[in-house]
This record gives C-alpha cells, sequence and structure tokens, in this order.
C-alpha cells in the first residue's frame, strides 16, 4: 500500500517554476526548484517562496509546512551576482530592498503559525542556513554540508546568521561557523542541538512526512500557540514568560480545543481537532 495521501499533488498553479508547492495529505511540501543555480535566493526564488507562503497561509488544510531544495543543495544562499551588479552598479537602494524583502520572508517564516519543518536535502550555506534557521525542526539528509560561508567572499550576513545562530548553538560553535566560513557534516551539528536528526538521503522525505503527519494530528491552534510562546519566552525573563503563558491558556481555554481535548482524555479515545 502506497504511503502517498490520496489528496497528494501539485497545488494550482505550483506545478512548475522557481518554487513547487506540493499537497500531502494535510502537509504542504515548500520545494526550492532551481537546482541548476543551486536554489540561490535570487529574486524569482523569493518571489515563488513569498507566493507559496500566501498559498499555505490561505488553505486551512495545510496545517504543517515542509521547505527542502531540489537537487543536490538545499539552498546555496543569496544570489551573489544580482549582489555584484546592485552593489557593483552602485545602487545600493535596490540592495537595501532585496535584503529588506529577504529579512521580512525569513521573519515571516519564523512567525508563521503553522510548524515549519526544514528537510535539508544538501549544500546549505549563508542564506540557506538563515533560512534553515527560520525553522522550528530541522532534518538532515546525511550528506548534506551546512554552513554559513558569508565571509568566504568577503559578504557578512544580512538574513540572521549573526542574530540567530547563537541562539541555536553555543556561541563558541557559532562563531567557529561565522569566521571559518566551513561547512560542517551534520551529524557534528546535531551533536549541538541545531538539527533534530540525520538521515540517510533516501530516507529523509518519508521520515519528515511522518514527522509532520504526527503533528498535524494535534490541536492548529494549540500548535500555533505553542510556538508562539515558547518563541517570545527565549526572550524574556521567566516570571514575564510564566505569566504569559498562563495568559495565554486561559485565552486558549475560551476556544473549543481545549474542552475537546479533555474531553477525548476522560472517554480514552483520540481528540478531534476541527
Amino acid at each position: 500500500m502506497s504511503d502517498t495521501p490520496a489528496d497528494a499533488g501539485f497545488v494550482d498553479g505550483f506545478a512548475e517554476g522557481a518554487v513547487l508547492l506540493e499537497r500531502r495529505g494535510p502537509v504542504a511540501w515548500v520545494r526550492m526548484n532551481m537546482p541548476d543555480r543551486r536554489n540561490a535566493l535570487g529574486l524569482d526564488l523569493t518571489a515563488g517562496l513569498i507566493r507559496a507562503l500566501d498559498a499555505v497561509e490561505a488553505d486551512a488544510g495545510f496545517r504543517v509546512m515542509v521547505i527542502t531544495g531540489s537537487g543536490k543543495a538545499f539552498s546555496a544562499g543569496g544570489d551573489l551576482a544580482l549582489f555584484k551588479g546592485l552593489v557593483g552598479g552602485d545602487d545600493l537602494d535596490g540592495f537595501d530592498r532585496y535584503l529588506e524583502r529577504g529579512r521580512a520572508m525569513f521573519t515571516r517564516i519564523e512567525q508563521f503559525r503553522r510548524p515549519v519543518i526544514a528537510a535539508v536535502n544538501g549544500v546549505t550555506v549563508a542564506g540557506g542556513l538563515e533560512l534553515m534557521l527560520t525553522a522550528d525542526l530541522v532534518y538532515a539528509a546525511a550528506s548534506a554540508r551546512i554552513g554559513d560561508g558569508h565571509v568566504k567572499f568577503g559578504v557578512i550576513p544580512g538574513g540572521g546568521s549573526t542574530a540567530r545562530l547563537s541562539r541555536r548553538l553555543p556561541f563558541n560553535v557559532a562563531s567557529d561557523l561565522l569566521l571559518t566560513g566551513r561547512l560542517a557534516d551534520p551529524v557534528e551539528l546535531a551533536a549541538h542541538g541545531l538539527i533534530n536528526a540525520v538521515l540517510p538521503g533516501d530516507q529523509l522525505e518519508a521520515h519528515v512526512q511522518q514527522t509532520a503527519l504526527h503533528i498535524a494530528g494535534h490541536s492548529t491552534d494549540g500548535l500555533a500557540r505553542i510556538k508562539a510562546l515558547h518563541a517570545r519566552a527565549r526572550d524574556r525573563g521567566l516570571d514575564d514568560a510564566l505569566a504569559t503563558e498562563v495568559r495565554a491558556l486561559l485565552d486558549y481555554a475560551r476556544g473549543p480545543d481545549l474542552l475537546e481535548g479533555l474531553t477525548a482524555f476522560v472517554e480514552k479515545r483520540a481528540p478531534r481537532f476541527t
């Protein structure tokens, strides 16, 4: 029997192009699809990602989103040829607009109401790493190589590496990646907690889909609230975070999902969340 959901398939308008959006049951698979450019985050690919985010956000049938890449790369980062044209052409306003668009996209993914999983299929560097850092969960193929890499070409981060990396890794480990520009084995990064699990390449998507389906079975509203609370607590004092959590729970109790979960527990059945 196939594990592919009956309603699997490309979403209308996403069967081809820089970004593919595929429905696998309640899981949205967003695939960067410019393998000849190692999924560099140029104008076309960034526009495709933004359009995919719009489509997932508008579709209540999607409960979890996965971001991955086609070919041998997850994403090799920003389009340095585009950088060269803008900086060399003295178009720093255009460079600023490009950077701001990317920054806003990364923040939107990080704050997305659905859980976001990065399925890191290959090389992940610079802006690709910054994209990966916006995900809630990260699973990587054993063959992937991951690092910051900006410094190798005289670039400094503009999409969040210096802001996010040390929030996910020990400071000195983050410094190593930022200052050497090296690409690390995912097993090394998993040991530091940056990656949830490392899989053989041919098992990555199946594992991620299974994990996503498990998450999708929970309350959509509950997941969104937990994700937001968890993110806020990282940058707040303990007392403030605890008080915010209690207020959120009381507000959540006004909706249907808490009562449904408690009723299911008492009745010894699986919850039926809407």
